[in-house]
């Protein structure tokens, strides 16, 4: 039985492997971003989005710019942040003591600072590592400019990188 539940997971991990969809950002000509989202579907003269769970957005190709891959460098930033904060102020929580211990008075933490701290340090921690790993995670660039042939060159690179 527990061969048949680890043989069923793995093929359940491999199938959502195999799924992953790219996730773009799109601008228009001027270099404003229009959406950004996975790759739900495409045809020769749109493009359509998947920004949440029931929402898409198509947008004409006569409307792209330019078409960049992955998240911004300030998603990862962000990212950072809040998980580094968050891990720091429950351990800094967990470390405050609820009263003065022996004759070291002058290092009391109450769990109010220590999670104050910890927020403030983990946070700080987190947004640099973000913004390192941010730096090279490969992201790419394509020149789109409402030209339908760029847009296909886009999309055979897509299906190249997918298999």
């Amino acid at each position: 039985m527990r061969i048949l539940l680890l043989v069923l997971l793995s093929m359940h991990s491999y199938n959502s492997i195999a799924q992953k969809k790219l996730f773009i950002r799109l601008f228009d000509l001027q270099g404003r971003k229009i959406t950004s989202g996975k790759i739900s579907t495409w045809t020769d003269s749109s493009i359509t989005i998947g920004v949440s769970a029931n929402h898409y957005s198509e947008v004409g190709v006569a409307q792209i710019g330019i078409i960049k891959t992955k998240r911004s460098i300030g998603h990862n930033v962000a990212v950072g942040a809040i998980l580094g904060g968050g891990i720091f102020a429950i351990s800094g929580a967990a470390s405050g003591e609820t009263e003065p211990q022996g004759s070291w008075d002058f290092f009391y933490i109450t769990p109010a600072e220590g999670a104050a701290l910890g927020l403030l340090f983990g946070a700080s921690l987190g947004a640099a590592v973000g913004g390192i790993s941010g730096l090279f995670k490969n992201s790419q660039i394509y020149l789109i400019h409402g030209d339908r042939s760029k847009l296909k060159a886009f999309e055979s690179t897509f299906t190249q990188q997918k298999n």
